[in-house]
């Protein structure tokens, strides 16, 4: 099973990364993406967080393969999922966004509406 794991630094995407980290420990044919989508032209510090995620999976961290892609974060995630055979995603409920009190953040709700796959939403 290949799943997906969109990025950002926020306490909810690590938790997300901690939830898939441990469901690869128990699932020897599970194999993992972290995702950070950036917006083009933005500085950013990517390349930190995705190195900080992935050593979480420690010595499952062969398994784990890290891009940084630019765009819009919700269409990128969509879009890399469907392209690139993603089984589940596994994501935070919302991330380093400004809109604070929803439920759900703007980005998971677009994910999870745009694709036809398993999304775990983690608290």
């Amino acid at each position: 099973m290949k799943i997906l794991i969109p990025v950002d630094g926020s306490e909810y995407s690590t938790r997300a990364v901690t939830f898939a980290a441990d469901l690869l420990k128990r699932a020897s044919d599970m194999e993992a993406v972290l995702l950070s989508v950036i917006y083009p032209f933005k500085d950013s510090n990517a390349g930190s967080i995705l190195e900080n995620a992935r050593e979480s999976f420690g010595k499952n961290s062969t398994r784990v393969k890290a891009i940084i892609l630019e765009g819009e974060p919700a269409e990128t995630i969509i879009k890399y999922a469907k392209e690139n055979g993603i089984e589940m995603i596994i994501m935070g409920r919302r991330g380093l966004g400004t809109i604070k009190g929803m439920v759900l953040g703007s980005v998971s709700y677009k994910v999870l509406s745009g694709v036809n796959i398993p999304v775990t939403i983690v608290k």
